[in-house]
């Protein structure tokens, strides 16, 4: 991230005021931050233990790592494509503690066949 953000040429506004103001040593740790995760999600993924728990944390890592490089950078549709993707990863717990949260603004199953 660190290298991403001081010789790329595809930075944002934002990645060029990142650069501005954050110390060196904090754009280094998020770099290695970034490595271990591209590493230890697949890794994770694959665990026998807590396996719901843990694709919970993949995912959503995923998507702020993402999130992140889309403020940061301007590489087009790569971090939006691979948001998308990472959703998949969200088990669904997760999804249905969501749809907890806003039960009028999700569309039930039963509903389903009257909208047709």
């Amino acid at each position: 991230m660190r290298l991403a953000l001081t010789e790329f040429s595809a930075r944002s506004t934002t990645g060029v005021w990142v650069v501005a103001h954050f110390p060196d040593a904090a754009l280094r740790l998020v770099t290695y931050a970034v490595l271990v995760l591209e590493w230890a999600v697949p890794l994770l993924l694959l665990s026998p233990w807590r396996r719901e728990s843990l694709r919970a944390a993949c995912g959503l890592a995923l998507v702020g790592m993402h999130w992140a490089m889309r403020v940061l950078m301007d590489i087009g549709s790569f971090p939006s494509t691979m948001i998308a993707a990472a959703t998949a990863l969200l088990p669904a717990s997760l999804w249905n503690w969501l749809a907890r949260l806003r039960p009028n603004r999700v569309l039930r199953s039963t509903d389903a066949s009257s909208v047709v």
